[in-house]
């Protein structure tokens, strides 16, 4: 698309409306406040994603060093292969 910075603008600050409009809606807005003992966060968290039937998730990533990935693992990098959904990574 062409567009110009105005119209880009003009997209934008659409966008952040409905979604500010959509969230402002208690009976579409659904949060889910989970603890667990698990080792494995991420097989957890698959779970309850796909119990509700979301298809969209949004994860930190935590930088770790080396040694740390080696012996505990990447709960985003498991993320990644188990979950069949979109997942957004954002840096930590």
């Amino acid at each position: 698309l062409q567009l110009t910075d105005d119209q880009r603008e003009e997209i934008i600050d659409l966008v952040k409306t409905r979604i500010k409009t959509f969230l402002q809606q208690p009976e579409r807005v659904h949060f889910t406040v989970e603890v667990s003992a698990e080792k494995k966060v991420a097989y957890h968290l698959n779970s309850i994603l796909s119990e509700h039937g979301i298809r969209m998730a949004i994860m930190k990533k935590h930088q770790a060093d080396f040694l740390e990935k080696v012996l505990i693992g990447s709960e985003t990098r498991r993320m990644l292969d188990i979950y069949d959904g979109n997942l957004l990574i954002l840096p930590a």
